[in-house]
């Protein structure tokens, strides 16, 4: 059925919000609105709620909420007596209205409120792996592939405070998966570093699997890798922390997980610093050292400048401290100009 026809026989009408069952939440995909509501609620007291609530017939008292969960908070948060309302001429029972829920927002939803609404599906209407990844997962934005139902199905394992905040910090379903896979006091501890530094998806990944490949390698639990003491140092310090915590948190796990890499960056940094470069002129290695080669830099403001800095570039090439600087990365003596 399209989401459309559920407004058959529909009627707009205003609702005191003491006549909202606020404890029947069977159609909330989310827990209950309580944060950044303010933006929201201004702009629903200067010019209203413009996009009515959607509601039908509760099952004891009232109306049950079918979509606008976070619109009601805010209207509440407002201080407004009366929301508009489309009453839907359908029973709570009926599946059509799950399915137009999900039609009008289930792409816009995390990974975490898409994984509560498969299992919602499950549980109202007794759907199976089929029918959930045939019926429900399209209106997810998530296709139609039961590998990707089972990759969504690995949220369960999440802790609850661990789910709520995928869930308010939109986490993409690869890193929530990720930490679903840590055990119950790992992903708490993990929970305390992301909140923390709060990084960006990318890097929130890079942590999950440093730590998890750590932990494998060493023997230890997520708990004791985060101990270490240069990381307490980093949270301990919250001025660090909001600066380049997260970066300094992301080479500390990195040279744990890699020390021969920790071995070739000092060695490198030391012959770069011999080269005696002039002020202007970067030499970088390749990503992660992933290569035998390295990216120069410079910046001049007149041909003059320019001819100086690269003299001085040709000079440093000639030196023996950028045959090191290539032997740091591994290349060959014979690309380092070792033994000339």
């Amino acid at each position: 059925m399209s989401g459309t026809g559920i407004f058959n026989g529909g009627r707009l009408v205003e609702l005191g919000l003491e006549e909202l069952d606020r404890s029947d939440r069977t159609f909330a995909l989310s827990w209950p609105a309580e944060r950044d509501l303010e933006p929201l609620a201004r702009s629903i007291d200067a010019s209203g709620m413009l996009q009515p609530l959607w509601v039908v017939v509760g099952a004891e008292v009232g109306w049950c909420l079918v979509d606008g969960f976070r619109r009601l908070a805010a209207a509440r948060t407002a201080g407004l007596g009366k929301v508009p309302a489309l009453v839907l001429a359908l029973s709570r029972e009926n599946p059509a209205l799950f399915r137009a829920r999900l039609a009008a927002t289930g792409e816009r939803l995390s990974a975490v409120e898409k994984f509560r609404a498969v299992e919602k599906a499950q549980t109202l209407f007794g759907l199976n792996r089929v029918q959930l990844a045939g019926t429900i997962l399209p209106l997810l934005g998530l296709g139609s592939s039961k590998k990707m139902l089972d990759e969504l199905t690995l949220l369960r394992n999440l802790e609850d405070p661990v789910a709520r905040f995928c869930a308010d910090n939109a986490v993409a379903l690869r890193e929530a998966a990720l930490w679903a896979d840590f055990p119950r006091e790992g992903q708490r501890a993990l929970l305390v570093l992301v909140r923390a530094l709060t990084p960006g998806q990318n890097l929130l990944r890079n942590y999950l699997q440093l730590v998890k490949e750590i932990s494998l390698r060493e023997a230890q639990t997520v708990q004791e890798v985060l101990q270490d003491g240069e990381i307490r140092a980093v949270l301990l310090d919250p001025e660090q922390a909001r600066s380049g915590g997260r970066e300094t948190v992301h080479r500390i796990l990195r040279r744990k997980r890699y020390p021969l890499l920790d071995n070739i960056e000092k060695t490198f940094d030391t012959a770069r610093r011999k080269l005696t470069l002039p002020e202007g002129v970067a030499v970088e290695p390749p990503a992660a050292f992933e290569g035998d080669t390295v990216s120069v830099s410079f910046k001049a403001g007149s041909p003059a400048e320019l001819l100086e800095k690269a003299q001085a570039l040709a000079e440093a090439a000639k030196s023996g401290n950028a045959g090191a600087l290539f032997e740091a990365l591994g290349a060959p003596p014979d690309k380092t100009g070792a033994g000339a």
